[in-house]
């Protein structure tokens, strides 16, 4: 595909909570990325950690940790469900309103080394920490009971050649003989969800009755078990916060409707999770409702976005999902091993302060770590100057709202292919 320069889009200037405007409003840092998107990414990737950590880690060996009445905390399987509408919402949002296939061709270039940059690194530094031999998984797996899923981990000789093909390969295919990092299950998913989405969007405006194929699209791929459908999802939310609709709910949606919906979706999740039932349908109409729910609830929205914990969660959630792996097979096992001493018993209360050392250590290890997102950003930055050589910056990010051209092509859709 030859990649045609064309006149940059100028990002929109950050509006006031309440200003009055044609399209969804949004709470949105000086970058313009919308802080209440990445808020709820934050929150679903730090109960990630603690359902690997609380759920799957201590679960068996502390029962009580594994409760219905924090069940639908720590939900992990609904919380990769919620990433990849995010993801659609996200990416889509933008081309919505108004960045077109500039936008389009963009964020498909930017996709792989956003994901791959911090992947590369993590791959890095969890190889490193095997060769030296400080992941203890099969001790600290059999002290928990987990020798099943803890003990399973690390378990194969490291090398500098297999981390370097599983980052830059093997994490996007699944076809791999040495797994550094397990949890990254997601990421063939994410990568060709990413794509699929994106040429959903291109084909989008040169379909009549579009939205109603893709909410159809959607459900078949649901029903059929494929996370393809939560993407799709994904962009008839961003479709939906471009042109206005959660702005234009009446009152008694934010009072009452809003609230009840964030109960039921919660509820719903935390009595699959107590059943062991991971049925994808359910769990993607739970996640769709939830995230309807909180767009609707201007009051959470503000809230989210103001927030400076959400705003933080919000700034490590990628990191965080990659590096608690990391954390766990190396800090987290070395500390049972070690509590638990040579009678290899481990007390309940130890089993819960070793649980939140390891969810304070992985934060802070996302957080001391957060110069790897820049790295990722000046990769996509050389790499957009290559290819758009007469444009100084690029002008259009995944949660950045691009302004609309005063065209009738802004209203129908990108119509310069």
């Amino acid at each position: 595909m030859t990649i045609m320069a064309g006149s940059p889009v100028k990002p929109r200037h950050p509006r006031r909570p309440g200003g009055s405007s044609d399209t969804e409003t949004l709470v949105a840092d000086p970058g313009g990325r919308a802080l209440e998107i990445d808020a709820v990414r934050g929150w679903a990737a730090l109960s990630v950690v603690c359902f690997h950590v609380f759920w799957e880690t201590f679960g068996v060996a502390v029962p009580w940790l594994r409760n219905p009445y924090t069940a639908f905390l720590l939900a992990g399987h609904f919380d990769v469900i919620l990433f990849f509408i995010l993801s659609g919402d996200a990416l889509s949002f933008p081309f919505f309103h108004g960045g077109g296939a500039t936008y389009l061709q963009r964020a498909a270039l930017k996709r792989y080394p956003r994901l791959t940059v911090p992947i590369v690194v993590v791959t890095a530094v969890t190889a490193s920490l095997m060769a030296l031999g400080l992941t203890p998984t099969v001790a600290a797996g059999d002290i928990v009971d987990r020798a099943d899923w803890l003990g399973s981990f690390a378990r194969f000789n490291a090398s500098g050649s297999g981390a370097i093909k599983f980052a830059f390969y093997h994490v996007y295919t699944g076809n791999y003989r040495s797994d550094y990092l397990p949890f990254l299950w997601t990421m063939p998913v994410e990568l060709i969800g990413s794509f699929f989405l994106l040429l959903a969007l291109f084909v989008f405006p040169r379909v009549k009755g579009a939205t109603w194929i893709v909410a159809v699209l959607a459900y078949l791929l649901v029903a059929d078990g494929s996370f393809m459908g939560c993407f799709l999802i994904g962009m008839l939310l961003g479709k939906a916060r471009a042109a206005g609709v959660f702005r234009r709910l009446p009152p008694t949606v934010d009072r009452y409707g809003a609230p009840l919906g964030i109960v039921t979706a919660l509820w719903f999740v935390g009595r699959r999770q107590v059943l062991g039932d991971q049925e994808l349908r359910g769990l993607v109409g739970a996640g769709t409702l939830l995230l309807l729910s909180i767009y609707s609830c201007k009051s959470l929205v503000a809230l989210l976005a103001r927030s400076r914990v959400s705003q933080f969660l919000g700034r490590i959630s990628y990191l965080l999902y990659l590096w608690h792996f990391t954390v766990l097979i190396s800090v987290t096992s070395g500390l049972i091993t070690w509590a638990a001493g040579s009678d290899g018993v481990l007390t309940p209360l130890t089993a819960l302060a070793i649980g939140i050392a390891t969810v304070v250590a992985s934060l802070a290890v996302a957080h001391w770590t957060m110069a790897i997102e820049g790295w990722a950003r000046t990769v996509n930055g050389v790499l957009l100057r290559w290819c758009w050589k007469n444009e100084d910056q690029d002008p259009t990010d995944e949660h950045r709202a691009p302004r609309p051209v005063a065209t009738r092509a802004s209203v129908t859709g990108p119509v310069d292919g």
